[in-house]
């Protein structure tokens, strides 16, 4: 029992020394920042915008397609699972929260972290490896300013509007999948009709703050 203690005390340990690691270097990164001010705040700019373009822009294809897949077989199971029990009224609801507010990130996170985690790794193991960030401190410059912080925010920012877009997507699909799809019942009483708002009124204004919240979290 005690060993068992142990074990799961170190895990938490081991947990709580990661957290407080990358809490470090987000400290590092905006205190950078702010000690820096406006000097080499167009390098930093420039970086986050090349890490957005390389996060986001560059495999959009590949997240838009997967929104729209997960939107159609989401509705497609919903109508299929829900109708026969009497709660096709219910659908939309479900569609709008489970696709738009909790598979959509979470794919995004699972999409993201396989993908640019390890370019973001390897772009600095180069760094590393070729004396670019020893250069850069030898000249004095902030590596936790110049290096960190622009991807940082190009990743939270990446994921936010691709939180945003992929949602969208997800949702026309699934409505345009409810309208024009085959229904699992052949009773035209069965047919269910498309509630458009109840996808739309996803994206009202909070639940726009709370995608953009999920986004930045991921990133």
């Amino acid at each position: 029992m005690v060993g068992l203690l142990g074990q799961f005390g170190q895990a938490v340990l081991a947990r709580a020394r990661e957290l407080l690691q990358i809490v470090a270097l987000l400290y590092a990164a905006i205190k950078g920042a702010v000690i820096e001010g406006r000097r080499g705040r167009r390098m930093v700019v420039n970086a986050a915008i090349t890490q957005v373009y390389f996060t986001a822009v560059e495999p959009l294809a590949i997240f838009l397609l997967v929104a729209v897949t997960c939107g159609f077989f989401a509705i497609v199971l919903s109508d299929s699972l829900m109708r026969p029990n009497g709660l096709a009224p219910h659908i939309p609801t479900v569609i709008a929260q489970a696709v738009v507010r909790e598979l959509v990130p979470l794919v995004i996170a699972l999409i993201v972290i396989g993908r640019s985690g390890p370019a973001i790794a390897t772009e600095l193991g180069y760094m590393r490896v070729n004396d670019e960030i020893e250069a850069l401190d030898l000249a004095g410059a902030n590596t936790d300013y110049l290096i960190v912080l622009p991807r940082i925010a190009g990743v939270t920012i990446a994921t936010a509007a691709l939180t945003i877009a992929m949602s969208a997507a997800a949702g026309i699909c699934a409505a345009i999948s409810a309208i024009f799809g085959p229904s699992t019942s052949r009773s035209p009483k069965n047919v269910s009709t498309p509630a458009p708002g109840a996808i739309v009124s996803s994206f009202a204004p909070r639940n726009r703050v709370r995608l953009m919240a999920a986004g930045s979290g991921t990133g």
